[in-house]
Parts: C-alpha cells; structure tokens; sequence
C-alpha cells in the first residue's frame, strides 16, 4: 500500500513539473491553449528598421562629401568647421548603419582625424556607397 502511494506521488509530482514546463515554453499563462498556438502560427511583422534609410544617408553623403573635398582654401574657419562637422556626422550614421567601426566620434581636429576620415571613406566605397570624391 505504502509503494502504491509513492508511485502515486512521484507519478503526481512528476506530471505536475511537466505541465509546469509546457506552461513555461508556451508562455503566458492563463491563456487558453488554442490562442497561444494560433500567434505563433500568425506571421510576425517585419522588423522595423532604426534610422533613416541608407539611400538616403548616401545621398546626404555625396552632397555633403562634394562640400567638403570642393571648400575654398580661404573659406572661413565657421564654414569649414559646419561642413566638416555636417559631413563628420553624415560619415558616423553610415558607419553605424553599415557596422562599420569607426574613431570620428573620438578624434579631435587634425591630421589623425583626416586619415581616419580617409580610411572611413575607403571602407564605405569599399561596402558599395559611391563616393564621387573619393575615387
């Protein structure tokens, strides 16, 4: 009678911890079975993307890169420094939009900056975005 009792309970434990289970793989508990199916049977939506589209922070891109690689040499310091900040930025969007690694953020001005700039551009060409200025 005793060994009865305890199968009866390893047996009630054992079905209690796997309905415990399936309520965790399934989710969302207190839902009858049929809905929490049914949405994963429904497709998902689309992920939405972050940020602007890359077409257009390519475009901004060449409008700006032209700017910048044309400035007059006797230009005013507060025009070089917005174009070059402008096109800075425009260069760090791509980057993040692409997964490219990049130090423009951590760089200050100088010939560091302009070699980073330069091997910035190599990469984004080198990934497919046409940059009339850098060939």
């Amino acid at each position: 009678m005793a060994l009865v009792l305890a199968v009866l309970l390893v047996a009630t434990v054992v079905l209690s911890a796997l309905a415990y289970g399936l309520g965790l793989l399934l989710g969302r508990r207190g839902e009858p079975l049929r809905e929490r199916i049914g949405a994963w049977l429904r497709p998902r939506p689309a992920p939405v993307p972050e940020g602007r589209p890359i077409e257009a922070i390519a475009a901004d891109l060449r409008r700006l890169g032209l700017r910048f690689h044309r400035l007059d040499p006797h230009a005013s310091y507060a025009k070089v420094a917005a174009v070059q900040g402008a096109y800075d930025r425009t260069l760090t969007e791509c980057c993040a939009a692409l997964g490219i690694t990049h130090l423009l953020g951590v760089l200050t001005d100088g010939p560091e900056r302009d070699a980073e700039r330069a091997r910035v551009e190599e990469q984004l060409a080198g990934c497919g975005v046409r940059l009339p200025h850098a060939a």
